[in-house]
């Protein structure tokens, strides 16, 4: 079990421990006060008035902006938080000054400090998207990156972090572009109406230094057919860096050797729909561990090599592989611990392998073994099952 933000987490306990203790040494000071009043200490009652303002309009935007499921972008996005900004800074200033004055008549000849509030919330959302420091177009140079993670892979040949810098300024120069296309398709994800189709996600980079800091940036990427058919546009810069060959590795990578004795799971399932379209099928072909072990050696590690495994396919468009109705899972287990403590994220490894149409070394293996050839849905089944759609499903270093 991993623990992190310890540190964090006794920062914020130690000032809470000397706030408590300045606390008390002003109260046992003002002791008549404290029985009447909300703040005891007269130079306090800004600090609480502005805490209170500045605390309930994060609190109010966070939780109305987050709990519809807003997701506009650009300036859009900042207006909606600014408008509930205010309306919570609105809520908190003045319920501040009910507590202070101890009436609710506070809304005649008060409003001066709640104008100097909203000043400095807009101030503050004009810089955070007006950007004038360059924070947002802050990037490490190339020797200074030991590794990236990119929307959950990991990087760190040098080449590789070359590219996701190159990337990171194509989408920085066009960020009013991707807000934009976001706006005017506010669903998300892949959508395909059959004559046109449009994509629509997030891309999260870190940066980890080599000096042990990090360096986090978050944008919005777009992208429809002809964005697809421009071969340097950020949509399928994004495609090909997601299928480098180090992250394919990685995503294929074993935790526990593929020996026997760590397989304790082995089957090949086909999925279908009857004629009709009216039900499911499945078909499962189990497989022995010296099966897997020669299917992983001589049909996937091949494939792999080849880079036809494991790849991820953002949109159903142009491709000259898809996906079969085929998919490979596996288990691979810490024997001993296995054993003695049951099964546990800690000592199993569960992969789930979708076959494409063309890994040729793991197609030939199948058919050699099991008599069938692993087929491409029908087109009709395809959207029914999601084939093709979306991210793919890869190995993952988890068990499900």
């Amino acid at each position: 079990v991993a623990v992190s933000g310890l540190w964090t987490l006794a920062a914020y306990g130690a000032a809470g421990v000397l706030f408590l203790l300045l606390a008390r040494r002003l109260y046992l000071r003002r002791q008549m006060e404290r029985a009447t009043d909300t703040v005891a200490v007269p130079i306090l009652k800004p600090v609480f008035k502005y805490c209170m303002t500045f605390g309930t309009a994060l609190v109010f935007a966070e939780l109305m902006y987050t709990l519809p499921g807003w997701s506009e972008a650009g300036w859009k996005a900042t207006l909606l938080i600014g408008a509930l900004l205010l309306i919570g800074a609105l809520l908190g200033y003045f319920a501040a000054e009910m507590l202070l004055c101890k009436t609710v008549r506070v809304f005649r000849g008060r409003w001066k400090g709640f104008f100097v509030s909203a000043c400095v919330i807009a101030l503050l959302l004009g810089v955070c998207e007006l950007d004038p420091l360059g924070y947002e177009k802050t990037q490490p140079r190339a020797e200074q990156v030991r590794e990236v993670l990119l929307n959950g892979d990991t990087y760190r040949d040098a080449d590789n972090i070359r590219a996701i810098l190159d990337f990171q300024q194509s989408l920085i120069g066009n960020k009013a572009k991707h807000e934009q296309n976001s706006d005017k398709h506010p669903s998300g994800g892949y959508t395909d109406s059959g004559e046109e189709w449009f994509y629509r996600s997030t891309v999260t980079m870190t940066y980890q230094l080599e000096n042990g800091r990090s360096i986090s940036r978050y944008y919005w990427l777009t992208g429809d057919q002809s964005d697809w058919n421009t071969a340097d546009s950020d949509l399928r810069r994004f495609q090909e860096l997601l299928n480098r060959q180090e992250v394919l590795e990685e995503r294929c990578e074993t935790r526990y050797p593929m020996e026997e004795e760590n397989i304790r799971y082995a089957q090949l399932n086909v999925s279908g729909y009857d004629a009709k379209l009216e039900s499911a099928s499945s078909k499962s072909i189990p497989l022995r561990a010296e099966e897997l072990k020669d299917l992983w050696e001589n049909g996937i590690l091949p494939d792999l090599a080849e880079g036809k495994i494991a790849r991820r396919q953002l949109v159903n468009a142009g491709f000259d592989w898809a996906y079969t109705d085929t998919e490979l899972n596996f288990m691979l287990v810490d024997p001993v611990e296995f054993e003695r403590r049951g099964g546990t994220p800690e000592n199993m490894q569960w992969f789930d392998v979708r076959i494409p149409s063309d890994a040729e070394h793991t197609l030939d293996w199948i058919e050699r073994h099991t008599g069938e050839r692993p087929q491409l849905p029908r087109e009709d089944e395809e959207l029914a099952f999601g084939f093709g759609l979306g991210e793919v499903f890869v190995p993952e270093a988890t068990i499900n």
